[in-house]
């Protein structure tokens, strides 16, 4: 009894394919007997489907693959120029029974407790000498800044130059090594510009 709805689940999934089998599959004699259906009917259309499914999904090359549109071309090739900025920035703690005591001691009381307090930017490699350029409030009071470079290794920096009225900073990394060269991002032609 199994094995006959087990044929008649594959007459009905293979339709029209299997016309023996079906023909077979309605018959009470063969299902009586509990004959096993003879393989030469199924399975060679089960090896045709099957190779057909791979036939129609070659392998696409790269290139080709239209989910590398441009944008995700720029992105590959500006992605080991961007870096993250970590800063460390030394604040006040403020509290209130501090301030209380600090109001009636005043000077004598040992000085304010200072915190450190941290925040992320990012930037990107202008120069392969190791000149960054970020944003002016992403290092703004910054007593330590880290840049950490796309395969994760991680340098000290220094502020060079830095305008808080255009929100432009320029940092520079320093190397292990004096001849240690970064990779820098590539500039375009400025009349070769697009909108988009």
């Amino acid at each position: 009894m199994k094995d006959s709805a087990n044929y008649r689940y594959l007459c009905r999934l293979f339709g029209p394919l299997t016309a023996p089998v079906s023909k077979m599959c309605k018959t009470k004699q063969h299902v009586s007997k509990g004959k096993a259906l003879p393989g030469r009917f199924v399975w060679p259309w089960v090896i045709i489907l099957g190779g057909s499914i791979h036939a129609v999904n070659p392998q696409v090359s790269i290139a080709d693959d239209l989910r590398r549109d441009a944008t995700v071309r720029a992105v590959e090739e500006a992605m080991p120029c961007v870096v993250n900025i970590r800063t460390e920035i030394m604040v006040e703690r403020r509290d209130f029974y501090y301030d209380l005591l600090w109001d009636f001691f005043g000077p004598y009381y040992r000085q304010r407790p200072s915190e450190s307090t941290y925040s992320l930017g990012s930037g990107v490699i202008v120069h392969e000498s190791g000149y960054v350029l970020t944003n002016a409030h992403v290092i703004n009071r910054a007593s330590r800044i880290q840049v950490v470079l796309h395969d994760g290794s991680v340098y000290e920096a220094e502020m060079v130059a830095g305008m808080a009225a255009s929100d432009v900073a320029v940092l520079k990394i320093s190397p292990i090594a004096p001849a240690m060269r970064f990779q820098a991002i590539q500039f375009a032609e400025d009349d070769d510009l697009l909108l988009g």
